[in-house]
């Protein structure tokens, strides 16, 4: 009888070690499943500055980023009908604004060499959606307003970027103003 409870104990074990092993076994295989995730990244610039008819020559366009070489006479309006476009070359309308960061020259005689510089967003009719309006008050420099709302241009359009730039009275050569404008697109 001994042998026989012996016999009936391996027997016991070795099937709790069999069950033990096949749980073991299925929470493993858990453990060591896989997913996949394959992505494909185009770079593109579905809205995107272009040239204009009045860019100069001296300016750099290009999709992301534009570098507007502009100058004006003293005592003078001067006007760029067309500064730069702002291309949608998507298949739907996308949601634009311009946005002020900078200004150079704050708090310098300089400053007062200008009166205002106007940025006019249009659309391609020419009627304005938009614009940012820097003006002068003795030394110093405020722009109203210092982003614009968002503007819908349609797909496959272009619209226009037209500056202004008005300079004092008593406005001297050589002076010169940077400014840094963002275009945010949704």
């Amino acid at each position: 009888m001994n042998i026989e409870k012996i016999k009936l104990a391996k027997s016991l074990k070795m099937a709790l070690l069999l069950v033990s092993s096949l749980l073991i076994a299925t929470a493993s295989a858990y453990i060591y499943s896989t997913l996949t995730m394959q992505s494909q990244i185009t770079i593109s610039a579905l809205v995107h500055f272009t040239s204009g008819s009045d860019t100069t020559s001296e300016s750099t366009v290009q999709n992301t980023y534009c570098s507007l070489q502009l100058s004006c006479y003293p005592n003078a309006t001067t006007t760029y009908q067309e500064a730069v476009n702002i291309s949608n070359t998507d298949s739907v309308a996308h949601e634009i604004k311009l946005r002020h960061v900078s200004i150079s020259g704050n708090g310098t005689s300089d400053v007062g060499n200008f009166t205002y510089i106007t940025f006019y967003l249009l659309d391609s009719s020419g009627v304005q959606k938009a614009y940012l309006n820097y003006t002068t008050s003795g030394n110093y420099w405020s722009v109203s307003p210092t982003e614009t709302a968002y503007q819908s241009i349609p797909a496959n359009t272009e619209w226009i970027v037209k500056v202004v730039i008005v300079t004092a009275e008593t406005a001297s050569t050589d002076i010169s103003c940077t400014i840094k404008i963002a275009l945010d697109v949704r």
